[in-house]
């Protein structure tokens, strides 16, 4: 199956690789948001650190 899967893909190999690419930021930006609006929320806020919210 995973060899039938490959031949589709062998004339646009360079299509996947940026659908592949596209895929894996796509979820590190997804993971990253919420992260970074938590720690705006727990610490800079609270602290009034407006140059740690700008930078």
């Amino acid at each position: 199956m995973l060899k039938r899967f490959l031949c589709f893909y062998k004339p646009h190999k360079l299509l996947f690789g940026i659908d592949i690419a596209v895929a894996l930021l796509s979820s590190r930006l997804t993971i990253l948001i919420p992260s970074i609006r938590g720690t705006l929320h727990q610490s800079l806020i609270p602290e009034q650190d407006v140059k740690g919210i700008v930078v």
